[in-house]
């Protein structure tokens, strides 16, 4: 009966042990997943910041100079479309 009691204890033992492992296999998959999600959402916000920097342009110094300054816009915007009418 002792040899009875000991190899149920033990089976009931590596059945437990089963079910850990499949569940630390199913966490391990989803932080697998989760991991490689993350390389790709990187990968895509790299290739959109070289796209980002090839596409921008720096202005000469003589167009920076003919740009428009604050208050002019400020008074330009606050024309209204009666004030052109006759």
């Amino acid at each position: 009966q002792k040899a009875i009691d000991a190899y149920e204890e033990q089976a009931d033992k590596i059945s437990c042990a089963e079910e850990f492992f499949a569940s630390l296999n199913e966490e391990m998959e989803q932080v697998r997943t989760a991991a490689g999600s993350i390389a790709d959402q990187a990968s895509k916000l790299k290739s959109s910041e070289e796209m980002f920097d090839t596409d921008i342009v720096t202005l000469p110094e003589p167009v920076k100079e003919k740009t428009v300054p604050d208050e002019q816009i400020d008074h330009i915007g606050s024309f209204k479309i009666t004030d052109f009418r006759k």
